[in-house]
């Protein structure tokens, strides 16, 4: 059997909620599944929060996790298809699971390709080949997959910079 677990987030509140000034209406939070062999699977859940109206209200300021926690615990209802999902990610078989790029950008050997021969072709120190390195060579050795959506946007911004300068260049 599935253990769960949950970090809360962020918590949501309504300034107009039955007079209640910053009523927390909604809780943002990370619950993680894990599997009797170890394995993990996490999801983003938002908990509704529906607070009876004839209980005592705690001013915002004065929450306590432990209050939050109470809540959550109390929505059963919305634990159900939470507890569902995360069973789902994780009696996936493990060898149907595979990352793909995604289709429409350039592949990371094309990047790379890109990279290199961009480095191989300027000759003049310049912007643009300060931030292709900065990113390349942060003191490992780039490999294939190792290239993150932070990397991908200084690449296309530096390429992009290249061609504002190229353009520049060859308007004087």
């Amino acid at each position: 059997m599935n253990t769960y677990e949950y970090q809360i987030q962020q918590l949501i509140t309504n300034d107009v909620n039955q007079g209640r000034p910053n009523a927390v209406c909604k809780v943002l939070t990370v619950v993680t599944a894990t599997s009797p062999d170890g394995r993990q699977q996490s999801l983003n859940v938002v908990f509704d929060i529906l607070q009876d109206i004839n209980a005592p209200f705690t001013d915002f300021s004065q929450l306590t996790q432990e209050q939050v926690r109470a809540w959550i615990d109390a929505a059963e209802d919305q634990w159900v298809p939470c507890k569902r999902d995360l069973d789902m990610l994780l009696d996936e078989p493990i060898s149907l699971l595979v990352a793909r790029d995604l289709p429409w950008l350039p592949s990371q050997e094309e990047m790379l390709a890109d990279i290199q021969a961009h480095q191989a072709s300027t000759t003049a120190i310049s912007t643009t080949t300060r931030v292709i390195p900065s990113f390349l060579n942060s003191g490992t050795q780039t490999t294939l997959g190792s290239i993150d959506i932070a990397m991908a946007e200084e690449y296309i911004k530096a390429l992009v910079y290249q061609v504002l300068e190229e353009v520049k260049s060859s308007q004087v």
